[in-house]
């Protein structure tokens, strides 16, 4: 990213835009090719793609959004304003495309806006600069007026110091109508800059390999959960087994009313059946 002063130019700004429902909108929209077509020169919007089941167009779209919101990371330096984007789907070419197509529309939107600011700049100069002209003009006629009425005006104080009032405002008018013009050929010129100051460092690429599932890590986690569970129910069968040693009244008492709840539960079913 440029490093500007203005705020909506840094890279923490683009990160919220990249999150910001505007874009996930426009992304969600746009068209890729259908990875589940076999011909190259199907595509469909990613919105589709996804396959949200819902037949409400306004309730498949903020799904989608929540969905493609929780696929797209990113972080950023400060230092050196890289901003990197990563994103998960379901097909590698498919989130790689879709990563390259959220730099465009970032692109897009840095573009669009310099280019409506610039324009607001450009209309509000040119209005003041008219302005700053009209004023120039009304100072030097009054000025000229001055010297064709009093043409021995140095011969008289009073007159000396009234043309000094006039060429001072002479001078301040001109020097706005200056400064205004130079400010209007600036924004001229960055109405029609067209350079980016977003810098595509590396494209995406479609990853060789899946992220996940991995399955060595899901293997080594199903075999600790299920020694931990097994450990579990062992412990418990050893603490019920000695409770019921040591209290084969209670033990009893407990059975009974297990037995009493089990016969009412059947009972209500074949009533209802």
């Amino acid at each position: 990213m440029g490093s500007g002063g203005d705020p909506s130019e840094t890279p923490a700004f683009y990160m919220k835009l990249i999150e910001s429902r505007e874009l996930l909108t426009r992304l969600l929209l746009s068209r890729f090719h259908n990875p589940r077509s076999v011909s190259p020169a199907d595509s469909a919007t990613l919105l589709d793609i996804m396959r949200i089941r819902t037949s409400d167009p306004q309730r498949k779209l903020e799904m989608g959004i929540k969905r493609l919101g929780s696929s797209i990371d990113g972080n950023y330096d400060i230092k050196t304003n890289l901003v990197a984007i990563d994103v998960g789907a379901q097909w590698p070419d498919l989130s790689a495309a879709v990563a390259n197509r959220t730099i465009d529309l970032v692109t897009a939107f840095n573009k669009e806006q310099r280019t409506s600011r610039a324009k607001s700049k450009r209309v509000f100069l040119e209005g003041r600069v008219n302005i700053a002209n009209e004023a120039l003009r009304t100072a030097e006629e009054r000025h000229r007026a001055f010297y064709d009425q009093n043409r021995s005006w140095r011969t008289s104080p009073s007159l000396i110091f009234e043309e000094k009032q006039l060429q001072r405002e002479e001078d301040q008018n001109a020097d706005l109508y200056t400064m205004l013009q130079r400010q209007l050929e600036t924004a001229l010129l960055d109405e029609v800059n067209d350079a980016a100051l977003i810098t595509v460092v590396d494209s995406a690429v479609a990853a060789r390999k899946a992220q996940w599932p991995r399955y060595g890590i899901l293997l080594v986690s199903t075999l600790m959960s299920g020694f931990l569970l097994g450990l579990m129910f062992a412990g418990g069968a050893a603490i019920l087994a000695d409770w019921r040693s040591r209290n084969p009244d209670s033990a009893n008492a407990f059975g009974n009313s297990v037995g009493r709840v089990r016969h009412e539960i059947r009972r209500v079913f074949r009533r209802a059946s």
